[in-house]
């Protein structure tokens, strides 16, 4: 009985979450923005008030996560982040929370996130102004990550693409190495581990595990991608070794 309770109770948990993300969006979007826009100059005083929100409002989500008994949270490496500026993050991706709680972590954050999200109802209005960047898959992305690593912020990308398949070797594209390669950009690993596996590829929401999870964030060393462009080497070459490099890291660190 007792364990019948607590699921029913984690399940009622996870519907509330689900609720708090989607009407959340739509509540910083017609009423929180709007009331920061009339007070704050234009510009990057505007961008980071509404980036510490949404930040503040990935905390307390998280917050709920916790004391409503769905997740246990444990950060290594943190204080390695919290002066980073200017660098791209690059994460393994096993959950439907993951960039939810690199937010709430680090720092002036940015992200390069599906154009769909910019015409989403209940999202468009988070990620448009708070200056994140769509992955329309032109050279115009190039640009829009420059002006934002030039500013200082640090842009968050997942290397998969989607998230990974619990069981299943990291399958790392390259165009986060790419990009890092060609702009000059440090790179930071952060390493997610979510126990029992949930809120996976292809889960329903509602398919929650036995009992609470261990979600885990592990903040690894930077990569300084110039030191592989040494001796003329191409960019596309220095991209791959810079993949495999994260891959390495990722790997060696999960398999601890």
């Amino acid at each position: 009985m007792l364990y019948r309770l607590n699921y029913v109770w984690r399940l009622f948990v996870t519907a509330f979450c689900f609720c708090y993300f989607g009407l959340g969006a739509v509540f910083l979007s017609l009423i929180v923005f709007p009331m920061i826009g009339v007070f704050s100059a234009q510009g990057s005083v505007l961008r980071s008030r509404m980036r510490r929100v949404i930040q503040d409002s990935f905390r307390l989500f998280f917050a709920i996560l916790h004391y409503g008994k769905l997740f246990d949270f444990q950060v290594e490496g943190l204080e390695k982040v919290q002066e980073d500026r200017g660098v791209i993050l690059v994460a393994n991706h096993p959950s439907l929370i993951d960039v939810v709680a690199l937010i709430s972590l680090m720092p002036n954050v940015s992200c390069i996130v599906k154009k769909a999200l910019f015409e989403n109802p209940f999202l468009k209005g988070v990620v448009s102004k708070a200056g994140y960047i769509p992955n329309d898959e032109s050279e115009g992305i190039l640009d829009l990550c420059r002006v934002s690593l030039d500013r200082g912020d640090n842009i968050i990308i997942f290397p998969e693409g989607t998230r990974s398949v619990p069981g299943k070797a990291l399958n790392l594209k390259r165009g986060a190495a790419q990009i890092a390669v060609r702009l000059g950009a440090p790179v930071r690993i952060a390493k997610i581990t979510v126990n029992p596996p949930t809120l996976t590829k292809g889960a329903p929401w509602y398919e929650i595990p036995p009992r609470r999870a261990l979600f885990k964030v592990e903040f690894l060393e930077k990569i300084e991608t110039m030191s592989f462009m040494e001796n003329g080497v191409k960019s596309s070459i220095a991209a791959r070794r810079v993949t495999s490099e994260i891959r390495q890291k990722i790997d060696s660190s999960l398999q601890l």
